[in-house]
């Protein structure tokens, strides 16, 4: 799978926008707006190349070209009720929940928890970009080729592999998808999307 425009990040969860939806001045986007006042998907303001920069000397490496092109469209996001998390280049960690102080959780942040919890991952070269959350939290890594890693830093899951990071997004949303009605309702409880993560995560591993 290609990194192409079908791919961008707001195109992955185009069904459930509409006339509730909010875009800050800035240019972040806040997708489906619920029946308890959140938004379904938070997608924000894209990263300055000042930032840009600032992530690649926290990874230790040249910011991949799939990775450079997210965060050139959005400087990290909140996807399916906070269930996928990319993390963010924030000059200032701001917490409140008002749209307008809105911002993922702190790339600087995870990666030196990373690096402190994960110590062996981390010398091999992988970096926390995001997480996947429902009962169970997998990490979405990096290394400096690209690749992608979606995995379970404790236990026996398998670990999925993907060429870039939009296709490794494009694959847990459609799982996620599936748990979601057009109105940002949650359909299915948490304990049957994480039956329905895992077995999907095991098909995608295969064999």
């Amino acid at each position: 799978m290609d990194e192409g425009s079908e791919l961008l990040l707001e195109n992955l969860v185009s069904q459930w926008r509409g006339e509730g939806d909010y875009r800050r001045a800035d240019g972040a986007m806040f997708i489906c707006k619920t029946e308890h006042g959140a938004f379904l998907h938070e997608l924000y303001a894209p990263a300055t190349a000042t930032q840009i920069e600032t992530m690649s000397a926290a990874l230790g490496f040249a910011c991949p070209e799939s990775v450079r092109a997210l965060f050139s469209r959005h400087n990290g996001a909140r996807l399916f009720d906070n269930s996928i998390l990319i993390f963010a280049v924030v000059d200032e960690v701001i917490r409140g929940a008002n749209v307008e102080a809105a911002q993922s959780v702190s790339l600087l942040d995870e990666l030196q928890l990373f690096r402190a919890m994960h110590l062996p991952l981390w010398n091999a070269g992988w970096r926390p970009l995001g997480s996947i959350v429902v009962e169970t939290r997998w990490k979405i890594l990096v290394n400096h080729r690209g690749e992608i890693r979606v995995a379970k830093t404790r236990g026996k899951m398998p670990n999925l592999s993907f060429v870039g990071i939009m296709p490794c997004l494009a694959a847990v949303s459609r799982i996620f998808g599936e748990s979601f009605s057009t109105e940002g309702v949650r359909v299915h409880s948490h304990r049957r999307i994480e039956m329905e993560v895992r077995t999907a995560f095991g098909q995608l591993a295969g064999p």
